[in-house]
C-alpha cells in the first residue's frame, strides 16, 4: 500500500532522526488529523509515545487502535511490545498470539516465542528460538539483535570468562550488516584486551570501510585515533557517531569532552548539558571503564580538568566505588 505522505509527517520524521521523539508529536498528531487512515503512522505515534516514556498513554492508544483497526497485524505486534513494557505479560501473550493469528510467518513465531522464554528467564531456550527465526527468515535481523543482547550481557557478567564469553560471540555466524558490525566490534575489543591496540585499530577501519558500520565501531576507532594523538580525526568519527546515532550519548559526550575550551564550569549552560548527558548515560548503566581509560589519557594530556570530568563519570558510573584508572 503506498505511504500517505504530507509536511508533519516530514516533520515529525526530522524530529525523530534528531532523536526528539517528544518534538515530533505535536507534528504527527497533525498529520494524523488530517489523514486518520494512515494506519502506519499511527503505530508510529504509539512508538513516539514510548520513546518519550509515556508507557500509559502508548498503551491506551494500542489498545484503542486494535479495537478499531481488529485485522491489522503491527497494532497487536506493537500493543504486546507496550504490555511487556508495563509487565502485563498475561495480555502480552495474548497480544502477541493474535500477531500471528494474522502474520503466522514461522521466524515471528520463533522470535515471539524467544521473546516470552527469555523473559522467564531461559537463555537457552530463548537463544534456540532467536537461531530458528533467523534460519526461517535470514533477512530479518531482529531476532539476531536478541541474540546480541544477550551475549553481550554475558560478556559484562563478572562471574564468567570475558574472553570466553567474547569468543562465543564470534563463533556464532551474523547474517546481517548491523550483526557484521557488532562482531567487528567485538573483535577489536578482544584484541584490546589482549593488549593488540593497533590490532583493534585496523580491526574498527577495516569493517568501517567495508560498511559495517555502528555507533560501536565509530566510537571505538575515534578512541583508537585518539590513543595515537591523531585528536582531529578521532573527533571526526565521534561527529559521525552522533549524527548518524543521535542516541549515542557516549560520542557526544567525548566531544564535549576533548573540544576546544575542555574546562567545562558546570554552572554554565555548556557545563549543565555535560551534566545532563551524564545522568542519561547513567542511567543507561554505561560501563565505566572506557572512561576511566580516557582520564588516563587526559593526564597524559596533562589537562587536569579533563581527568576531573572523566574520573567523576567514570566513578558514577561504577557506582561510586571510584574508578580503576590504570
Amino acid at each position: 500500500m503506498e505511504r500517505i505522505t504530507s509536511k508533519e509527517l516530514d516533520q515529525a520524521i526530522a524530529y525523530f532522526k534528531r532523536g526528539d521523539a517528544r518534538g515530533a508529536l505535536g507534528p504527527l498528531q497533525k498529520h494524523l488529523k488530517k489523514h486518520p487512515e494512515d494506519l502506519f503512522n499511527q503505530i508510529f505515534f504509539g512508538h513516539l509515545m514510548k520513546e518519550c516514556g509515556m508507557y500509559k498513554e502508548a498503551l491506551e492508544f494500542m489498545i484503542d487502535f486494535t479495537r478499531k483497526h481488529p485485522d491489522y497485524e503491527a497494532g497487536w505486534h506493537f500493543l504486546g511490545v507496550m504490555y511487556y513494557k508495563v509487565g502485563d505479560y498475561n495480555n502480552m501473550d495474548r497480544a502477541y498470539s493474535r500477531f500471528l493469528e494474522i502474520e503466522p510467518a514461522p521466524s515471528n513465531t520463533y522470535t515471539i516465542e524467544g521473546r516470552r522464554l527469555l523473559k522467564a528467564g531461559d537463555r537457552v531456550g530463548a537463544k534456540a528460538a532467536f537461531l530458528k527465526a533467523i534460519e526461517k527468515d535470514p533477512d530479518k535481523f531482529k531476532p539476531e539483535l536478541h541474540l546480541m543482547k544477550m551475549d553481550e550481557e554475558a560478556q559484562k557478567d563478572p562471574t564468567g570468562n570475558e574472553f570466553d564469553a567474547i569468543e562465543a560471540i564470534l563463533a556464532r555466524p551474523a547474517t546481517s550488516p548491523v550483526g557484521i558490525a557488532f562482531q567487528e566490534f567485538w573483535k577489536g575489543q578482544l584484541e584490546e584486551k589482549k593488549g593488540n591496540p593497533d590490532a583493534a585499530c585496523t580491526i574498527y577501519r577495516k569493517a568501517l570501510m567495508e560498511g559495517f558500520v555502528s555507533d560501536q565501531v565509530l566510537v571505538a576507532y575515534g578512541l583508537s585515533l585518539f590513543e595515537k594523538k591523531k585528536f582531529m580525526q578521532a573527533r571526526y568519527y565521534w561527529v559521525d557517531a552522533m549524527q548518524e546515532y543521535p542516541k549515542c550519548n557516549i560520542a557526544r559526550f567525548l566531544l564535549y569532552l576533548t573540544g576546544e575550551g575542555i574546562g567545562l564550569d558546570l554552572d554554565t549552560p555548556d557545563g549543565q548539558a555535560t551534566e545532563a548527558i551524564l545522568s542519561e548515560i547513567v542511567l543507561n548503566q554505561t560501563d565505566a571503564e572506557p572512561w576511566a581509560k580516557l582520564a588516563l589519557l587526559m593526564i597524559l594530556q596533562h589537562d587536569q580538568q579533563g581527568v576531573a570530568l572523566a574520573g567523576k563519570v567514570a566513578d558514577q558510573l561504577s557506582g561510586g566505588t571510584g574508578a580503576r584508572i590504570p
